[in-house]
């Protein structure tokens, strides 16, 4: 502890802002400033000098490198910019954004196709279409399954391209450390890519072995340093080439298990099931890669969970077993880390799905007991999560969510304390989730209201928040879509401002 007294007189200096980048490539490192409105707006400017260098008429001789170079660019600051939460764009912003960026991507694979990199946005960006036609910004299931499937087929060919190039590193370190004989092994020479420009391969193997140097090197074209006919020198081309490591080939193999289940979850047919099989074999194969870090034990519950959402829906089947083993997989994580926030969330997420669905199944008191068990066990574990991060928005809505259904899941007059502390509980945290500024703020506000409505303050509370819920909303007549199967109380719906607040007549 330091011996400095907190009341020192000493005044602080105020922290220096950090220096407004003068040159281009400083503009490209907004994301020095991670989240917030100023990393959002270098990215915003840095995608207006790529538009203008695009309009530019190029007068040298590598037209085609400086077009790619422009090109890869424009897209990827698209879609760093579509991903951005902090400030988020609206989601029908996010789409117009992914849908600038998705035909420069394909471009520039027609022009570099062995870019895995390029291919690999190209693939998120699709990713990122499909979650918003899923949510209402596009066309729906259909969609969202054509632009997996498509980002299945492309996260295949970056597989190929990076196993191809991590194998020749590999042969090309072994044949330095005098392991072979040179002209007898396929590592010499040609063997060792550079810039992306490998051979594809036939690549499904799982890739034990030393990991190439983890450190960035530079691929020079020798040949531009020449005179042109007009006697103007022309420069060399130097192209960053960053070097494949196991976390690369981890990351595209998750990736691609997430977009196999993605897509299991949407088609209604057994082909899930093969979706959800394939899925697990990129994640099996990223284990043995990488071993059981933490992002691989989080997908596989992910993957089980998904899973079993699968086998309900298709077969009207609830298969207990596979939502335990999916908690069992987290609890192995937190384990060794209690305090993995996204670990801790997503062990709610489980132990709410499998309430939820056994809640929709509940034959018996004993059932209706271990729903509540499930919900309670649920709402200790974001509650761990929201412990270590108070500032979490996310899992303060979750929490709010998860006391507000717990109200319902309690009857009687005998419950009333309980429904009551449950609904307090659901309006703090509610509160609280829009103190931090949550994007999805009108359906907050409107659970927040039900959980007003359901507190000690009644009718009177509710009337103030809905009428703060119908001021923000965007136009009259706009309902919500709330799978929170909680209503208003009976008394609060018979209130004669209610109706007028809601279905958009300002009182």
């Amino acid at each position: 502890m330091s011996g400095r007294s907190r009341f020192s007189d000493k005044k602080k200096k105020a922290a220096r802002e950090p220096s407004t980048p003068l040159t281009f490539e400083e503009l490209l490192e907004g994301d020095r400033y991670k989240d917030g409105e100023k990393s959002r707006r270098f990215y915003e400017r840095a995608c207006g000098v790529y538009e203008t260098a695009a309009g530019m008429k190029a007068d040298d001789a590598d037209v085609i490198y400086n077009w790619l170079v422009i090109g890869v660019g424009r897209a990827r600051i698209l879609l760093l910019l579509s991903e951005f939460t902090d400030p988020a764009y609206t989601p029908q912003e996010r789409r117009n954004l992914l849908d600038l960026a998705i035909p420069k991507f394909r471009a520039v694979s027609t022009l570099e196709p062995t870019n895995a990199d390029n291919l690999f946005n190209l693939a998120q960006a699709l990713r990122g279409v499909a979650e918003l036609a899923l949510d209402g910004n596009g066309g729906g299931e259909a969609e969202a399954v054509r632009v997996l499937a498509e980002a299945s087929e492309v996260l295949e060919r970056v597989w190929a391209l990076q196993w191809a190039e991590y194998d020749a590193g590999k042969k090309a370190a072994a044949c330095g450390e005098g392991g072979c004989v040179e002209g007898e092994c396929s590592g010499h020479g040609e063997g060792v890519s550079g810039g992306g420009g490998v051979a594809v391969a036939g690549a499904s193997g799982s890739g034990a072995g030393p990991a190439p140097k983890e450190t960035d090197a530079m691929e020079v074209d020798a040949s531009n340093d020449t005179v042109d006919d007009d006697g103007d020198e022309e420069y060399e081309t130097v192209t960053e080439v960053h070097p494949v490591t196991l976390e690369t080939l981890q990351d595209t193999l998750t990736t691609h298990a997430q977009v196999l289940s993605a897509m299991s979850r949407e088609v209604q047919d057994p082909s899930a099931h093969t979706l959800h099989t394939r899925a697990v074999a990129k994640l099996d194969a990223a284990r043995a890669l990488v071993g059981n870090v933490a992002a691989v034990r989080l997908l596989h519950a992910d993957l089980l969970a998904a899973h079993a959402d699968t086998v309900l829906q298709l077969e009207g089947r609830l298969d207990s077993a596979l939502f335990d083993a999916a908690v069992a997989e987290l609890d192995a994580l937190l384990a060794e880390s209690p305090r993995h926030v996204e670990a801790l969330c997503d062990r709610g997420d489980v132990l709410s799905s499998h309430g939820e669905a056994l809640r929709a199944r509940a034959a018996d008191p004993a059932d209706a007991d271990r729903v509540r068990a499930l919900y309670a066990a649920a709402e200790r574990s974001y509650a761990e999560g929201y412990a270590a991060e108070s500032n979490n928005v996310a899992l303060a809505a979750k929490l709010g969510d998860v006391n507000l259904l717990r109200v319902g899941l309690y009857a009687g007059p005998e419950s009333e304390a309980a429904r009551r502390t449950l609904a307090g509980n659901a309006e703090k945290y509610y509160r609280r989730a829009i103190a931090l500024k949550v994007p999805e703020i009108g359906i907050v506000m409107w659970r927040l209201a039900k959980a007003v409505a359901l507190g000690p303050e009644g009718a009177e509370g509710c009337q103030k928040v809905l009428r703060a819920w119908r001021r923000g909303r965007r136009r009259a007549g706009e309902m919500v879509d709330d799978d929170v199967p909680v209503d208003f109380p009976g008394e609060v719906r018979a209130c004669p401002w209610f109706a007028e607040i809601v279905h958009g007549v300002d009182a």
